[in-house]
């Protein structure tokens, strides 16, 4: 009795063992994307907003910062002080030069009189008149000396920055301030090396956020490449709404290219595109699978790859998750 019972056991067993089913995994989840057509003769170039007119402030004198009357972002008008040095140097300067400057006058006059009686020479009186006008001029100049211990705006327009501070010893010409003029405003950008030969002076120009829009025009471009990028510094100059943009925004530069070589260019989300070792590809979706497929990269922005490829505009192609696919894996479109 009890072999037999061991013997229905076993045969149930093999039973259930034979019924047992293995189950295909389930698709992968993937964020998909279609291949679009782009324009092969528009590219983009993204930019700071600056003003037309740039300086940096400092004091024509070496001096400890006495005030600092402004901050970084103050409006300032042409002739408001924006900071003072110690004057009490340059108002001791002034003095001795002041007393210099009269005894050489009167030292002037006295020989005026002696050379009116004959007891002196010409050249005499003539060197004491040149001495009298040599102490004049640097009490001019001493005098002078004490207005520069005030830095003020030489225009209406916004500071930038502030970096001078109070108790700072500075030495002439040192930057304490960076003023950016009232009125116009440019786009300033970086262009790539292979973009030089062929940039055109008319574009336009988008306010990053905002989506608004201006007409721009190439006002300069820097006579040499960046040593470290290997690009080159270019200014667009906005015209109408653009002055209005807030100083330091982002905002891009729209540009035509002149040749028409790559007509069929397309462009698909920068996530779309992989290179493990193999070349550019894509991962084309078909019939619920997932299929690499090469294409020859053109360039790319902040936004999307530029490619070449045969494969039609509206292709559906993975836009997230690519390392994680093996070719005819099954997908599944997050909707």
């Amino acid at each position: 009795m009890r072999s037999l019972l061991i013997s229905c056991i076993f045969l149930l067993a093999a039973c259930s063992g034979g019924q047992k089913t293995t189950e295909a995994p389930a698709p992968t989840l993937v964020l998909a994307a279609r291949i679009e057509t782009a324009n092969a003769n528009v590219y983009e170039l993204s930019g700071v907003v600056r003003a037309r007119q740039e300086a940096p402030l400092a004091f024509r004198l070496p001096g400890e910062i006495r005030q600092r009357l402004v901050k970084a972002g103050d409006h300032v008008q042409a002739g408001q002080v924006l900071m003072t040095l110690d004057p009490r140097d340059v108002e001791q300067q002034l003095s001795a030069a002041r007393t210099e400057a009269e005894n050489a006058q009167a030292n002037r006059k006295r020989l005026a009189d002696l050379r009116g009686k004959n007891f002196i020479s010409q050249q005499a009186y003539d060197n004491a008149a040149t001495s009298a006008v040599a102490a004049q001029a640097a009490m001019v100049q001493a005098s002078n000396a004490t207005g520069y211990t005030r830095l003020v705006a030489p225009a209406a327009g916004t500071l930038m920055e502030v970096t001078g501070e109070v108790g700072q010893v500075v030495a002439p010409g040192q930057a304490v301030a960076m003023l950016a003029y009232d009125g116009e405003r440019e786009v300033e950008v970086f262009i790539p090396e292979v973009r030089r030969a062929n940039l055109v002076t008319q574009a336009e120009a988008r306010l990053f956020g905002s989506g608004a829009t201006d007409k721009a025009t190439l006002r300069e471009v820097a006579g040499a490449a960046d040593a470290a990028t290997r690009t080159w510094r270019a200014r667009y100059l906005l015209t109408a709404e653009g002055r209005n943009w807030p100083l330091g925004a982002t905002a891009s530069i729209l540009l035509s290219a002149p040749n028409t070589a790559n007509a069929t260019l397309k462009r698909v989300p920068v996530a779309a595109v992989m290179d493990q070792g193999q070349g550019t590809m894509v991962w084309v979706i078909r019939d619920g699978k997932a299929t690499p497929t090469p294409v020859k990269p053109v360039r790319i922005d902040n936004e999307y790859a530029y490619i070449a490829t045969d494969l039609p505009s509206g292709t559906p192609v993975v836009a997230l998750g690519l390392h994680l696919l093996k070719s005819g894996q099954a997908v599944r479109v997050r909707q």
